[in-house]
């Protein structure tokens, strides 16, 4: 009822402003008119004309006076205020065009600095992530002792953290990739690619525009094809937002050779970390034995859920215990070694325990047409040496 009747008056308000000529008008025949009769009556007393009519105004407390008490009563003198106020400066800065000029200046450039400002720190500071239960977001980082900076995680220590830490409820996994070349409509068109895992989109909350994500096949790499995620951008401006594309399969090119690959799913339109404008996304089998055992490539970005009720403090120490589990859970001789490229495509450590055939050069590898590319002091050209030696 309260917030009726503030409507009702607002709306009598809003009648009375657009129709104040008429009102004052009104106004001004009704005290003419009492001030009419007051001054008959005077002069009835006996009373001169002139004298009569003084006393008539008098009595009523004078025109002005009383049509102010009548603005007030209709809740309107702030809008009469204002504007001659409004009036007054306007004339002032007529007068002063230089200074009209400067105070103009100064206004816009303070408005505008203040709200860039704000900006920035609402931004940074204050605006909650566009996700579910952001407070529950946390991203994983590592300190080497090379850099002293932060690092990428690998498989192993994704892997780690998903096995030994039962505060974490996701380990999501991004990392950018080299655009992805797509034949579309028989010309080629280079996409934004990356990589990212299924726990990543699930860490996130996202929803498919159109099909779905992925799932433990693609995390195991148990797919029978390879499946991309197509981003709703790319979807639109490419493919004209058709519906049927998803389960349909789609040409990339990788050198000379033409790659089939099955979309599956398409991305909403939002910015996400570490892969903010990726058009076309394929999956990271992260729980694959080969990449799960894999510590040597660090070059994923890490998004981690953490469950609910679990303050940041306490998954950041068990985080860290289990990654410090982890790193002495691997071979002593890893410590320092320089990463070699293997045949079967994983970074390997010189000197330390082999699987048959895994961890052997690749047969290009340390050619004397691959050397000659190589500056003598990188790792590349150092491991080659280091191992013809052997």
């Amino acid at each position: 009822m309260a917030f009726l009747r503030t409507c009702q008056a607002f709306v009598r308000r809003a009648r009375t402003f657009f129709s104040r000529g008429r009102i004052e008008a009104r106004l001004r025949d009704e005290l003419q008119f009492h001030a009419e009769m007051e001054a008959a009556a005077q002069q009835r007393r006996g009373l001169p004309p002139e004298e009569a009519r003084r006393h008539a105004r008098l009595a009523i407390g004078g025109f002005d006076r009383a049509r102010e008490e009548y603005r007030d009563a209709l809740g309107l003198r702030w809008l009469d205020d204002l504007g001659r106020d409004i009036r007054l400066a306007a004339r002032g800065l007529r007068r002063s065009p230089g200074f009209a000029l400067a105070a103009s200046v100064t206004l816009a450039l303070g408005l505008g600095a203040n709200t860039v400002l704000f900006n920035a720190v609402y931004a940074l500071l204050w605006r909650p992530l566009p996700f579910p239960a952001p407070e529950q977001l946390a991203a994983l980082t590592q300190k080497t002792d090379e850099t002293g900076g932060p690092s990428q995680a690998s498989g192993y220590d994704a892997a780690w953290i998903h096995d030994h830490v039962a505060s974490i409820q996701e380990v999501g996994l991004a990392a950018r990739r080299a655009p992805t070349a797509v034949l579309i409509d028989g010309a080629t068109v280079d996409l934004e690619s990356a990589w990212v895992n299924a726990a990543y989109l699930r860490t996130l909350g996202l929803r498919p525009v159109a099909g779905r994500f992925f799932g433990d096949s693609e995390d195991h790499g148990e797919s029978t094809e390879p499946v991309a995620l197509l981003a709703e951008t790319a979807w639109r401006r490419y493919y004209g937002g058709d519906p049927l594309l998803v389960g349909r399969t789609i040409t990339t090119l990788e050198g000379t050779k033409r790659r089939p690959v099955r979309i599956i799913g398409i991305l909403p339109d939002r910015e996400l970390p570490y892969v903010s404008g990726a058009e076309i996304v394929t999956a990271i089998p992260w729980l694959h034995r080969d990449l799960r055992s894999d510590r040597g490539t660090a070059q994923f970005r890490t998004v981690l859920r953490v469950k609910p009720g679990v303050s940041p403090a306490e998954a950041s120490s068990q985080v860290t215990a289990a990654l410090a589990a982890g790193a002495a859970d691997l071979p002593s001789a890893n410590a320092g070694r320089l990463p070699g490229w293997s045949r079967c495509g994983r970074r390997c450590w010189p000197g330390a325990a082999r699987p048959s055939g895994c961890c052997t050069p690749r047969p290009d590898c340390c050619s004397p047409s691959r050397r000659r590319t190589w500056p003598a002091s990188s790792w590349r050209a150092r491991w080659c040496v280091s191992t013809s030696a052997r």
